[in-house]
């Protein structure tokens, strides 16, 4: 359960399959709302047969979804209709990034150029009270939906690094690290769940996908 950067679209080996090889992925993947929509999805899923449920956190966009003021609409260019004509044909997610970009009113998710500096920037302006209260908040909704909806014993909450944190100061990308610490401390103390760290090798610009936004799944190490 996760956002795009789970869902993966741009090699042929899914980076999840690194955890379990010989496991068959079921995906519940974008577009969504962050962390509360998925953990709307996950309390209805039949998950009967599944031996292992992994949560993904996209510190890119999830650290904002889950902060107060957040609306969907103004980020949000794809419906499901669309997502599986996108999924089996990357190219036209890409396309209509691009065109979203040169767009007149552009989603802003979607502004690949211009997204890194904006979000890091919005980053900076967020306290830390306000990070770790929706941190508590979260991992608080988590323990009720592993509790409304029992599923395998194997959990995992899987936390990826941030597109835009080459962007950040010294000082900055330390108080990013402590809140992901904080966040899979909080996380695996209410729901017990396994909590992993997935970041690019090597650390550059050659890591992201076509739409400068998200992971190339070969370059993702989980650790």
């Amino acid at each position: 359960f996760g956002d795009s950067q789970l869902l993966g679209y741009d090699d042929d080996t899914h980076h999840l399959l690194n955890l379990d090889p010989q496991s068959m992925l079921v995906l519940h993947a974008a577009p969504n709302n962050g962390p509360y929509e998925y953990l709307n999805w996950y309390r209805v899923s039949q998950l009967d047969s599944a031996s292992h449920v992994i949560f993904g956190f996209n510190l890119s966009t999830d650290i904002f979804r889950i902060l107060p003021g957040w609306q969907p609409k103004d980020h949000i260019l794809l419906d499901s209709a669309s997502l599986r004509l996108y999924y089996d044909y990357p190219l036209l997610h890409y396309l209509k990034g691009m065109a979203t970009v040169f767009s007149d009113k552009p989603k802003v998710s979607l502004k690949a150029v211009e997204a890194g500096p904006a979000m890091a920037e919005r980053f900076v302006k967020t306290t830390e009270h306000q990070l770790r209260e929706a941190a508590d908040q979260l991992a608080d909704v988590f323990q009720y939906s592993l509790e409304q909806r029992p599923g395998p014993v194997r959990k995992t909450f899987l936390i990826y690094q941030p597109f835009w944190a080459s962007k950040l100061d010294l000082k900055e990308t330390l108080r990013l690290g402590e809140f992901a610490r904080y966040l899979g401390c909080v996380i695996n103390q209410k729901t017990g769940a396994t909590v992993l760290f997935a970041a690019p090798e090597p650390q550059s610009e050659s890591s992201l996908s076509l739409d400068g936004r998200h992971w190339r799944q070969s370059s993702l190490a989980i650790s």
